[in-house]
């Protein structure tokens, strides 16, 4: 579990980091044709503070239940391809990996009951684990949280905000923006009455070589009535480090 969850935390950071750097355009999941912008072209405070206010909007949500078809390339080759569920409530967290990463199966579940973290290997070993704690303990289904995407994208700097043509997604007419950021692009949809993340279509340059990402909501709603907090395997429990 622990080379297991290790090997998916390096897959799984390499293709999200456009996602919380907040840059990206279109990865041709979806009719989202965003022309470039010229670097240094100011941002529009329109739309920025409109962006500002969904998003502050979605972190209010006592709780939310959402599932994503997610995709990333690299240099023009694909190199995961999964369905990622995520429901919170509260403090409270369930989330679900499920697909390729790098042409390997991946199926992962993470469970945060408040104070608890299960990791749980639902591809091969059938077996959960729960880490030790201490500062490096993390979901590693963290960066794909959309909560936590929003927040890393309100929290950075040098990013320019501009209005862009509204989509439907998951039946909602979503309100969308173009982000830009140094080389990077990204197309960003929220839910207008809920400010819920519905879509996250990235490109940019890593190594010279462009990498793409996708989160494109399929079924969206904006509380959880409750979270299966219960581990479907065993538990063994991860020892403590040893200083």
């Amino acid at each position: 579990m622990r080379r297991l969850t290790g090997l998916l935390g390096v897959s799984l950071a390499a293709a999200a980091m456009l996602l919380i750097a907040g840059c990206g355009g279109s990865s041709g999941a979806g009719p989202t044709s965003v022309p470039p912008t010229p670097t240094g072209t100011p941002g529009d405070p329109v739309a920025t503070a409109e962006f500002q206010a969904l998003g502050k909007k979605f972190e209010a949500l006592a709780g939310f239940d959402v599932m994503y078809d997610v995709k990333s390339t690299s240099d023009g080759k694909s190199t995961l391809s999964a369905t990622m569920s995520a429901t919170q409530k509260g403090n409270q967290t369930r989330s679900l990996f499920d697909g390729t990463v790098n042409g390997t199966h991946t199926k992962l579940l993470t469970i945060f009951d408040g104070k608890h973290l299960y990791i749980c290997d639902e591809a091969t070993t059938k077996a959960c684990v729960e880490p030790a704690p201490g500062p490096n303990l993390r979901d590693p289904l963290v960066i794909y949280s959309p909560a936590g995407i929003v927040q890393g994208v309100l929290g950075s700097d040098n990013i320019t905000v501009h209005k862009a043509d509204a989509q439907t997604i998951a039946g909602v007419t979503a309100a969308c923006y173009r982000l830009n950021q140094t080389t990077s692009q990204s197309l960003y949809c929220f839910d207008p009455s809920t400010g819920m993340l519905l879509l996250v279509d990235g490109t940019t340059t890593s190594n010279g070589k462009p990498a793409t990402t996708t989160m494109r909501a399929t079924q969206a709603s904006s509380s959880a009535q409750s979270i299966d907090l219960n581990p479907p395997y065993k538990v063994q429990a991860e020892p403590t480090p040893t200083p």
